[in-house]
């Protein structure tokens, strides 16, 4: 049984991610911020089950000198918009013999390995596993064949993709099953206290910028 699991990530840039948190506290604490999970999401890739293939996407350009553990892929994102680079991904896995795929962000600070575990077993019995947002989005998808419906039209960072992709769901009639819902860290007040009391040390620099 062949399982991929599609990280997909921002190259750790200063100004290019985080850019909520940057407008409140600065370039520097958001770069900050997003290095502290994407180091918990390194982690996490090796606490899931051996049998899983992580393949790691990059937003900007395949980092070879990074510093993720285990054995990994590392592929580059392509298209023009969240959706389209997804649906790339998830395609480009079940080209090459993936049987089961979830893709999930690096931003997700309470992602678990059980969860990712739970996904890839629910994809046995179900067509389609989706990790539920608080913010009306999702951080994982899973799916066991390529679906382009579910990347394209839709308005990509809005508090109604979740439901959206339900109802797309529903009407192929494909069975579905929601995991827990968990935070993406997008604002201030999403970081969680771990992260916050390594990074408070840095300046506001937000006028500065």
């Amino acid at each position: 049984m062949n399982r991929v699991l599609i990280v997909f990530t921002r190259n750790p840039l200063k100004g290019k991610v985080k850019t909520r948190i940057a407008k409140k506290l600065g370039d520097e604490t958001a770069l900050a911020v997003y290095r502290h999970l994407l180091e918990n999401t390194m982690k996490l890739t090796t606490c899931i089950n051996s049998d899983i293939q992580v393949a790691v996407y990059y937003s900007e350009f395949i980092d070879q000198a990074d510093q993720w553990p285990g054995k990994i892929r590392k592929e580059l994102q392509k298209g023009d918009d969240l959706g389209m680079r997804m649906g790339h991904a998830m395609s480009y896995e079940f080209s090459h013999n993936a049987q089961h795929v979830c893709i999930i962000g690096s931003d997700v600070f309470n992602l678990n390995e059980s969860t990712i575990n739970s996904a890839f077993d629910l994809l046995t019995s179900h067509d389609v596993v989706i990790g539920p947002a608080s913010d009306g989005g999702y951080y994982l998808l899973g799916m066991n064949n390529y679906h382009n419906e579910l990347f394209e039209g839709f308005k990509w960072g809005s508090n109604t993709v979740l439901n959206n992709t339900i109802q797309r769901i529903e009407n192929l009639g494909m069975r579905y099953v929601l995991l827990p819902e968990l935070n993406d860290v997008d604002e201030v007040q999403d970081i969680p206290d771990e992260i916050f009391n390594k990074i408070k040390h840095f300046p506001n620099d937000a006028e500065t910028n």
